[in-house]
């Protein structure tokens, strides 16, 4: 019965996330409120960073990325401080992952209840996922992002590889229980690699089903690449 009530809190979280923030998509509020527009009638009809960046410039689209990975991790951080402060204890017994709300924001981010499903890709999101779970795994998804686009200058590809390869890292027990990691995912400080806390892989299930959802949503960008045609970007205007 404790798996099947940590189930449902956690289902909980993920319902709260996708019904609150996660469905406030920034790209498409922003852009009616500053733009008097909807940013889905222009370039990939996307409603994420870089769709922002095409459509109305790169100040308008690198705020909109920061806003969608911080709608991600502050939330995740400061219910992480909630239940490593007050409910330690029940949190303790029956399993929170703070990672679950996170989830439920990607989730709301892509398929937006309160705009017809219609948002953006989680890149940005999924980022803010990995940086709740540990520092080392954003930045290596920033540096994966950078070296693919410097070699193959597509964006689509960057951030498809970029969160795949770092998804994969999750599953290194001490990317959640390390030091940089415990006191993101009510996990007991431990950087053995033998003694493994209790629910050390939940992060890293989260973010495979996060990565499931990024790749899914590029289906059409995968497409393309396969044939060829996929748009590539000019790193360095002469």
């Amino acid at each position: 019965m404790t798996i099947f009530y940590s189930f449902l809190l956690n289902f909980a979280l993920v319902l709260v996330g996708y019904l609150t923030i996660g469905s406030l998509n920034t790209a498409i509020l922003l852009a009616k409120w500053i733009k008097k527009d909807d940013i889905r009638n222009y370039h990939s009809a996307n409603a994420g960073a870089t769709n922002s960046i095409r459509t109305y410039g790169k100040t308008f689209g690198i705020t909109v990325f920061f806003i969608d990975l911080l709608k991600v991790y502050l939330p995740t951080l400061i219910l992480s401080i909630l239940i490593n402060q007050f409910f330690k204890n029940f949190a303790t017994t029956y399993f929170i992952s703070p990672q679950a709300l996170a989830l439920g924001i990607i989730i709301g981010h892509i398929y937006p209840i309160y705009f017809q499903f219609k948002g953006g890709k989680g890149v940005a999101c999924t980022i803010g996922l990995f940086l709740s779970i540990n520092l080392i795994l954003a930045l290596s998804a920033i540096l994966i992002f950078i070296i693919v686009v410097l070699i193959f200058r597509m964006v689509s590809l960057a951030s498809l590889l970029s969160i795949l390869l770092v998804a994969i890292l999750t599953f290194i027990p001490w990317m959640t229980q390390g030091i940089l990691g415990f006191y993101f995912n009510n996990l007991t400080l431990n950087n053995s690699f033998i003694n493994l806390s209790n629910y050390w892989y939940v992060s890293g299930i989260i973010t495979i089903f996060a990565t499931f959802l990024v790749w899914f949503s590029h289906r059409s960008n995968l497409k393309r690449i396969i044939q060829k045609s996929e748009r590539k970007i000019r790193l360095f205007k002469k």
